[in-house]
């Protein structure tokens, strides 16, 4: 698998890398400034979040994609943030529909297979869910996993469609394996406000799940991007950002 990052616009590369970090942390501590302020802690995965706490989840899922806007308008200034973060279909419309399907069904079975051995291990609360309710269940995760598809777009579209491209560099093995290892833990630990309050990893100590989440996500990075080489739509074109 070979990546391409010639046509990205790469002159301030280290600078805007900064500042998308920055701008990224940043935002997700603010967002979840009310909350950390407040109290808040997540003891059970059972317990319900609330208005406050959604606005907050939202708002923080968010703060990538701004960074990843703001560093490609004001910082290198390299094309349209259309093409320079890649947002195209990947045409015709067959391969469009199958693309999709794909990036929402692979996740799908990810969560799933984790939930089932979560459970078959004890660690996660299933029950009360019989065989008669398990489609209700299901219907009910899918159309929540929908629902949040926005929300999470902002966040890969900072992590994904910005931070990533630009550190496998030449798409070579040992770039992507340093671009996969820096974004999986850099995603890891902009979680670190929603960690320290059991948001993830709920009644666990942050020296239990800060670690859980960095292999978690060095481990998942490479799922995520796989769907999106696959998709035909990693990098803009040459010309988009000569334009």
């Amino acid at each position: 698998m070979t990546l391409s990052t010639r046509s990205l616009p790469l002159p301030h590369g280290r600078r805007g890398l900064f500042v998308y970090l920055g701008v990224a942390y940043l935002g997700m501590w603010a967002a979840m400034s009310p909350l950390l302020l407040g109290g808040y802690h997540r003891g059970d995965a059972r317990e319900e979040t609330g208005a406050l706490q959604e606005v907050c989840i939202a708002a923080a899922m968010l703060a990538p994609a701004l960074a990843a806007i703001l560093v490609v308008r004001l910082v290198e200034r390299g094309g349209r943030v259309r093409d320079t973060l890649a947002l195209r279909w990947p045409g015709p419309w067959g391969r469009t529909a199958r693309s999709c399907l794909m990036a929402f069904a692979v996740p799908c079975g990810l969560t799933t297979a984790a939930l089932a051995l979560g459970t078959l291990a004890g660690r996660y609360p299933f029950g009360g869910v019989s065989g008669s309710g398990l489609g209700g269940w299901a219907a009910g995760a899918v159309l929540g996993m929908l629902v949040s598809l926005p929300l999470f777009f902002g966040e890969e579209l900072g992590w994904q469609g910005y931070l990533f491209p630009r550190l496998a560099g030449d798409g070579g093995r040992r770039s992507l394996v340093w671009a996969y290892a820096v974004t999986g833990a850099a995603f890891a630990l902009w979680h670190l406000p929603t960690l320290l309050m059991g948001g993830q990893y709920p009644g666990r100590p942050w020296y239990v799940s800060v670690p859980a989440m960095l292999v978690s996500c060095v481990l998942v990075l490479p799922v995520f991007t796989w769907l999106r080489l696959r998709s035909g739509r990693w990098c803009p074109p040459s010309s988009a950002t000569r334009s």
